[in-house]
């Protein structure tokens, strides 16, 4: 069999191989920065969820429930999720952030690079295939912040 010359998408010569297969496409580092965005942001919304806590002039004891309120909904605990009460008119940002939960961009930056995997060449952005695509601007609005510049 005449072993031939393959070109992907990126224009990458696949050379001296017979067929091209899809791990010659797969970039590993691009999987495991979504895993290290992934763990990041979960933590940053946990984080989130207190800060607006205590931007509303909530105690220590209710931004302690406000994060693990959110953290139980990250790792699909609903059924526990009553059980840690919280008065929703005290605080109507937190019941917004509870449906549609963003993160604060400065936690998730602060935690994205405390994670063990953290690789400061890895792309963390939208380009990034494996990481599902979110606007800076989208990250503040809950909190009310203009997006920096």
């Amino acid at each position: 069999m005449k072993e031939t010359q393959t070109i992907n998408a990126d224009n990458v010569t696949l050379a001296g191989k017979a067929t091209d297969t899809e791990s010659d496409y797969t970039d590993t580092r691009l999987s495991v920065a979504s895993k290290t965005h992934e763990m990041a942001l979960k933590k940053a919304k946990s984080f989130t969820a207190a800060l607006i806590v205590k931007n509303a002039d909530g105690t220590t004891d209710e931004q302690k429930r406000a994060l693990r309120r959110q953290q139980m909904r990250a790792q699909g605990r609903l059924d526990l999720i009553a059980t840690i009460k919280l008065d929703a008119s005290k605080f109507p940002k937190l019941d917004e952030f509870e449906k549609n939960p963003i993160a604060d961009k400065t936690l998730y930056d602060k935690y994205l690079k405390q994670q063990p995997a953290y690789f400061s060449n890895d792309n963390y952005t939208e380009s990034n295939p494996y990481i599902e695509s979110f606007e800076l601007k989208d990250w503040y609005a809950e909190l009310g912040r203009a997006v920096p510049t």
